[in-house]
């Protein structure tokens, strides 16, 4: 008699007697029965508890994932983030708000960074990007999921640092270009604007043609 054909006829309560036999035998399998069998037919609260112990017990959480609630992989993300694992997998049956608190962990690798800017909001972005900034990590890949205006204040402390970066020019907006060629008339910058012309403002290409010109009759 194989037990396994019994499962979609068993209530709740059996249900989790197996799935905790199962989590408490060496090898994650009770009488051939392993977790994944039982997924559809257990309480995902539950199953939000025991993917902390799954998890712990070196189990593959990826197959429990669409059938957890999003506090619960918020939950298991947290752990795992705080122990410098791979989140990658669980992005996108987490919360905002759980993305949101992994993006701004410290403990937060660049990879798993990145993988997640389509999940984030541009808050949680942003904080990532000054993280990966700050240590000197490539920051072209955050650009496109940024805030303008955060942007616009990336690419200005980028300048102030001598770090000027060519990926950025396509996402600064003419306000901040007009705001760079003013610093740099007024001698507060030094800036290199041949690559820039494209991306600026026609009326301040002039402007600044009309003040090369004026500097070099001086």
């Amino acid at each position: 008699m194989k037990l396994k054909k019994m499962i979609p006829l068993l209530e709740e309560e059996e249900l989790e007697d197996l799935l905790w036999k199962i989590m408490e035998s060496e090898d994650l399998s009770y009488e051939g029965i392993t977790i994944k069998n039982i997924l559809p037919f257990i309480d995902e609260d539950v199953l939000d508890e025991a993917a902390v112990e799954y998890y712990h017990r070196g189990g593959n959480v990826k197959s429990l994932l669409p059938f957890m609630s999003e506090d619960g992989v918020d939950a298991l993300a947290r752990i795992m983030v705080e122990e410098q694992a791979d989140v990658s997998e669980l992005l996108p049956f987490m919360s905002d708000d759980g993305v949101e608190a992994v993006m701004e962990n410290d403990y937060l690798d660049y990879d798993t960074a990145v993988n997640a800017l389509p999940f984030a909001d541009e808050e949680a972005v942003y904080a990532a990007y000054k993280r990966a900034y700050q240590s000197g990590n490539d920051v072209t890949t955050f650009l496109p999921f940024m805030d303008d205006d955060d942007i616009d204040e990336a690419f200005m402390q980028t300048i102030e640092d001598g770090r000027t970066d060519k990926s950025f020019y396509p996402f600064v907006s003419e306000d901040c270009w007009h705001e760079i060629m003013v610093k740099y008339m007024n001698g507060e910058v030094d800036f290199d604007f041949d690559d820039a012309y494209g991306f600026m403002d026609s009326d301040d290409v002039r402007e600044l043609f009309r003040y090369e010109m004026k500097k070099r009759s001086v």
